[in-house]
């Protein structure tokens, strides 16, 4: 995914630019599990973070975005 503001290609599970921090498009619904490591969002179908590597343990990790 391009960044509008600077024009960095970044991966399209990204939220925000690489680069500048700038917002790609907002909050994914689909990244529901959030790591109790580092607090990363990642995909509902993740079995490890995409970010630190810790397994993810579905049930406990599933965040409500209507709460959150």
């Amino acid at each position: 995914m391009k960044c509008p503001n600077c024009g960095t290609h970044n991966g399209e599970e990204s939220n925000f630019c690489d680069h500048c921090g700038a917002s790609l498009g907002g909050w994914s619904k689909t990244y529901t599990l959030k790591c109790l490591n580092c607090g990363t969002y990642n995909l509902d179908t993740n079995r490890f973070c995409r970010w630190c590597g810790l397994l993810l343990y579905h049930e406990s990790a599933k965040v409500d975005h209507q709460k959150a």
